[in-house]
């Protein structure tokens, strides 16, 4: 039991692997919890089940850590398509101005999401650093591509959204 919980943190390389991975841990843990009942040497099964407890819990933070940043990806995602559309629109498109209208609404309900954006970013950052410092050699490099790309568009697109309702604020 000792060789399968050394093993269980072996090849995680993203949220499905590592929710296949806290089972295994669950079931294992329960496993050694019966044998520990059963044994008339207590000392060396607490050990294990205080290990494989630990692993657990290692890997249920690493897998909240995941999931947490799928759903903050998704967030800035959508603002910063948002953004990129309202954009990329055609300027002769504004000529009516109801439609000046709505993308100015749109603007400002943009720029008014912006520091929960910022945020989303952040906690981004702060669990996938996390996930890469966890000892697991798959997650060296885990959701780095995602974050440098999100970041990247934040960048640019925010500048812009800012740039335009600054120059629409003295107008």
């Amino acid at each position: 039991m000792e060789s399968r919980l050394n093993t269980v943190s072996a090849d995680i390389r993203d949220i499905t692997t590592a929710e296949q991975r806290v089972i295994k841990a669950q079931a294992l843990c329960a496993e050694i919890e019966q044998e520990a009942s059963k044994a008339a040497e207590q000392q060396g099964w607490t050990e294990l089940s205080t290990a494989a407890q630990d692993q657990l819990s290692m890997l249920q933070c690493i897998l909240g850590s995941m999931k947490d940043t799928k759903v903050k990806h998704e967030e800035v995602e959508r603002w910063l398509n948002a953004a990129d559309e309202l954009l990329s629109r055609d300027a002769s498109s504004f000529s009516q101005a109801d439609k000046l209208q709505e993308e100015v609404n749109q603007c400002k309900e943009l720029v008014s999401e912006m520091e929960s954006v910022d945020l989303s970013l952040k906690q981004m950052r702060e669990n996938v650093t996390a996930v890469q410092q966890s000892s697991i050699p798959g997650l060296i490099s885990w959701g780095q591509t995602e974050l440098d790309d999100s970041q990247r568009r934040w960048d640019t697109l925010s500048k812009e959204v800012r740039k335009i309702t600054s120059s629409g604020a003295e107008h």
